[in-house]
């Protein structure tokens, strides 16, 4: 009652007002009624009960629009209560429709990374169990062609070993692939380092590559031109040895123009002859016997001044035809 009256002054108030009304009312009654006797009295009396009907009823009005005012502005204030929470509950509505399309999407990609982890795992044991199911058939072929039961425990026992093998290696496979999944972060953080690193490792190699072409082409050069100078060194002393052979050889009585043979000759460091053989004869003996006389008679046969270049001048070949000497 209390939280009532505290929530409407004007009601109270209004309450007290009219008891007092009603008792200045019933006052001036008995105070008429005694006093019937003098008429002028009661005339002011009367009036004067009228006079504060009037300011009662004035004030009755005024405290009247008050309270209807008051219950204006407290509906109004009630319906903008009421629409500040119907805007709060549809943006809470929003709000939870919100999340809960979030949540649906996040169950979804929980599922989907379910579904893949599944099909994995699934793929792994097709896998392990089709690595199983070949291994026991090796085994029982194995086994089939073992004919004492030593042989057949052997086998048993590396069944039993290679079961433990393939649990240790699924445990091991467990293990990489947490730390690969641990790893994964660190890795995608590295891939960029690590492309960025190639990139320049490529261009430095593709620099190092066309260095290396260049001096390839360079030292085949080199070597090319050493190669033209080496033969024109050892074809100078062909020369030499065909010129120093035909000045030892004596020519046979049978020799006649135009003969020929071709000579290989072996050297030793010095100019030594180790051996002498006619590899294609003149179709004389008597005129190729002369000429392996003659380089024999030669000795020491003229070698160039660079030894590094005798291991391609220790073998000797060369046509002997005296009248290219002449």
């Amino acid at each position: 009652m209390f939280k009532t009256i505290f929530k409407n002054p004007f009601a109270l108030f209004y309450a007290i007002l009219v008891h007092v009304v009603l008792f200045a009312v019933l006052t001036v009654s008995l105070d008429w009624e005694t006093e019937t006797e003098a008429p002028k009295p009661q005339v002011e009396i009367v009036k004067a009960v009228s006079v504060d009907e009037s300011k009662v009823q004035a004030e009755l009005d005024k405290l009247k629009k008050a309270e209807q005012d008051r219950i204006r502005k407290e509906q109004e204030r009630q319906k903008k209560l009421e629409q500040e929470a119907d805007a709060a509950r549809k943006k809470r509505e929003q709000e939870e429709q919100r999340l809960a399309e979030l949540e649906k999407q996040r169950q979804q990609e929980k599922q989907k990374l379910e579904q893949e982890k599944k099909r994995k795992q699934e793929e792994l044991a097709l896998l392990e169990q089709q690595k199983l199911d070949k291994e026991k058939k090796r085994l029982a072929e194995e086994k089939k062609l073992q004919d004492t039961q030593k042989q057949r425990e052997a086998l048993e026992k590396k069944r039993r070993e290679e079961e433990q093998r393939l649990a240790k290696a699924r445990e091991e496979k467990k293990r990489l692939d947490e730390e690969a999944r641990q790893r994964k972060i660190q890795e995608e953080k590295r891939r960029r380092e690590e492309e960025e690193k190639q990139r320049l490792a490529e261009m430095e190699k593709e620099m190092e590559n066309m260095r290396q072409s260049e001096v390839a082409a360079e030292e085949a050069r080199l070597a090319e031109e050493r190669e033209k100078q080496a033969q024109s060194t050892i074809d100078q002393y062909v020369g030499l040895i065909k010129e120093k052979v035909t000045r030892n050889w004596s020519k046979p009585p049978n020799a006649k123009a135009g003969m020929s043979c071709t000579v290989f000759v072996r050297l030793i460091p010095g100019g030594g002859v180790a051996h002498v053989e006619i590899t294609k004869s003149s179709g004389d003996g008597i005129f190729d016997r002369s000429v392996e006389t003659a380089v024999r008679k030669a000795e020491p046969l003229p070698l160039p001044p660079d030894s590094g270049l005798f291991d391609s001048f220790r073998d000797v070949q060369f046509v002997f035809k005296p009248e290219e000497q002449s």
